[in-house]
């Protein structure tokens, strides 16, 4: 049997609520207000003024790169495996993880 869960409007309604005891006009009082909320704006940040861009005619010049310390250390422990290429038959099996398909 399908249950519907709008069959009655009124089906949310009848559930108990959680409170325990009874219903109150009296509005609570509002909590003190701290120096955060009373404290003046801090002050905006500027954005940085742009810099003309050079002109078309001006050749190119290339950017220096320099390689860290950590990544010249780390390119001097990598192990560098050579590979050899093996010829591709038709009968050869697909490599690719799950396909087991011969091309």
């Amino acid at each position: 049997a399908v249950v519907s869960t709008q069959s009655t409007g009124t089906e949310f309604l009848n559930i108990k609520g959680c409170c325990k005891g009874k219903h109150n006009n009296v509005k609570p009082e509002e909590p003190a207000k701290t120096d955060k909320e009373t404290s003046p704006a801090p002050e905006t940040v500027k954005p940085p003024e742009r810099m003309e861009r050079p002109p078309v005619d001006e050749p190119m010049v290339p950017l220096p790169s320099t390689i860290s310390a950590s990544l010249r250390k780390m390119l001097n422990n990598l192990a560098v495996s050579e590979k050899t290429e093996e010829a591709v038959t038709k009968s050869a099996i697909c490599q690719r993880k799950g396909c087991g398909k011969a091309k």
